[in-house]
């Protein structure tokens, strides 16, 4: 399972890195993801590394250990997390796009495959982007004192 997690953050950090940097807010959404994640001190100096732009990182043989360890029902996650993450800064970029496809070639699905995965992933990452809107325009209009008498009293 821990290889899982670090699969999918390593998926995570080269979209982000796709661009030839971070920004802010993509930096910032893997911060998260990364302090959410229950992963060893190795495995958070391993992504730490990814997430520092000054770092190389031989993307090719990163997707290849991704592609042989991470299982299916954590990277359908992966796959929707990562247009989330490409699109944190607004726009996702085609580079960022390629990374993702690498993977699902190296994984050896085919094509069309390929297409409809895309497809099905922007289309989930946008349904998780439309709850955080709906998350966070709730949260706007009660204070917390608000919300507990709400909780406590029906």
């Amino acid at each position: 399972m821990l290889r899982n997690v670090e699969s999918y953050l390593e998926l995570l950090c080269l979209v982000a890195r796709a661009e030839g940097g971070f920004k802010a807010k993509e930096r910032s959404y893997l911060r998260n993801e990364l302090a959410k994640a229950k992963i060893g001190k190795s495995s958070a100096t391993l992504i730490n590394k990814l997430l520092d732009p000054k770092v190389k990182v031989d993307t090719d043989a990163v997707l290849m250990r991704i592609a042989r360890r991470i299982e299916p029902p954590l990277l359908a996650e992966a796959l929707r997390d990562a247009y989330v993450a490409a699109s944190s800064d607004g726009i996702v970029a085609p580079a960022e796009v390629t990374v993702i496809e690498k993977l699902l070639a190296a994984m050896g699905y085919a094509k069309r495959q390929r297409e409809v995965l895309h497809q099905w992933a922007r289309m989930a990452a946008n349904h998780q982007l439309d709850g955080y809107q709906l998350v966070l325009e709730g949260r706007k209009k009660r204070s917390p004192a608000a919300a507990k008498r709400r909780v406590t009293k029906p």
